[in-house]
């Protein structure tokens, strides 16, 4: 049927189920855009873990490779002082010995 007012066709007029079509289109439009932010939210969400977690990282390896450094010196001073007890019990063996031959 023509419309009366512009004498063209007017889908809207002739199909009752048009405003609901539109309707439904919107909220589907509406929760597309909503999944969209929420999806935009966990994606910054995990962003920031993701530095965060890159940060300490970092952290870690560098306090790591200071304890490694660290476990290197001791190692080396370990290292000395058993070679100093090594030569210092020599040298009171040899003392101890000449002690005995004087006496």
């Amino acid at each position: 049927q023509p419309h009366p007012s512009n004498g063209y066709n007017n889908y809207m007029d002739h199909d009752p189920t048009a405003n609901s079509n539109i309707n439904n289109n919107d909220a589907a439009y509406r929760n597309i855009l909503l999944e969209l932010d929420e999806s935009t939210l966990r994606e910054m969400t995990l962003t920031h873990q993701l530095h965060n977690l890159t940060s300490v990282l970092d952290s870690l390896r560098s306090e790591s490779e200071s304890l490694e450094v660290r476990a290197d010196v001791l190692a080396e001073r370990l290292a000395d002082s058993t070679s100093n007890y090594g030569y210092v019990h020599n040298r009171n063996l040899e003392l101890e010995a000449n002690c005995t031959a004087v006496s």
